[in-house]
């Protein structure tokens, strides 16, 4: 069974967003984003929810800072990210929660142009290798409204490169 929730404005005349909602055994106490807000005209957004009978502690680290926030018994948390950066969220005492992203989602103004939503992966889903199809944007490759948001967790040592290797 899958649980989709989707959400938008009553009388708005463009605006919805699509989230995947995991069974609560799949839910974590530590999850990464690589979208950061790319505009201050329209900032992304991460909501924490709290599933537990108390209080939590959830701790970010993000390129620009680190630090915490207490989220409410049932409660939900908006934190704001920080420009072209993306975050990790996770808990000391491994309590779990859910997180989602939202983009284009201030609190002020018709949060109308670059809507999308999308929930955060658990560090226990994640891969170190992934394959997606190519999609240029549009035909003359100047464009890219469909960009693909990658983070790494561990960034490699400075005195390491990146090589690729071609393959017949």
């Amino acid at each position: 069974m899958q649980i989709n929730l989707l959400t938008g404005d009553i009388g708005s005349t463009y605006e919805s967003r699509w989230f995947t909602i995991a069974p609560l055994s799949q839910w974590d106490s530590t999850y990464y984003t690589p979208v950061g807000t790319t505009s201050a005209t329209y900032p992304a957004n991460v909501w924490l929810y709290n599933p537990n009978a108390a209080a939590i502690t959830v701790n970010y680290q993000t390129k620009a800072s680190t630090g915490n926030f207490s989220v409410a018994t049932k409660g939900v948390y908006r934190f704001l990210m920080p420009a072209l950066s993306g975050a990790h969220f996770y808990t000391s005492d491994d309590s779990p929660f859910f997180a989602a992203g939202t983009m284009d989602s201030s609190s002020t103004g018709a949060n109308q142009t670059y809507d999308w939503g999308y929930t955060l992966v658990p560090e226990s889903s994640l891969t170190s290798a992934f394959a997606f199809g190519w999609a240029p944007g549009n035909a003359t490759l100047t464009g890219n409204g469909s960009p693909v948001w990658v983070t790494a967790v561990n960034p490699l040592p400075k005195s390491r490169s990146c090589r690729s290797t071609r393959r017949p």
